[in-house]
């Protein structure tokens, strides 16, 4: 038997964490209940408008960046020296 592989994303955490927020969300990102499950469990990337409203409703707690496998980002070296110099 395999253990389950579920990730757990930034959404699911804060929908589960927010239950009262949690009710009426897909209506209010204008999906379906079961496009939100798939976001929920990293299954799909919302696409744009469904991205934004998610952004909205999390007071941006779920960000965009949250779909994606995304390496923490830091400025160019140039930027930081430029930074540094001020």
């Amino acid at each position: 038997m395999f253990a389950s592989m579920a990730k757990t994303t930034k959404l699911d955490k804060f929908l589960e964490d927010n239950p009262e927020v949690a009710k009426g969300f897909a209506g209010r990102i204008k999906v379906t209940r079961q496009a939100l499950s798939r976001y929920r469990a990293g299954e799909r990337i919302p696409e744009r408008e469904p991205m934004q409203a998610i952004y909205v409703e999390t007071d941006g707690e779920v960000d965009p960046n949250s779909f994606y496998d995304l390496p923490a980002l830091r400025p160019a070296p140039k930027r930081r020296e430029a930074a540094a110099a001020r």
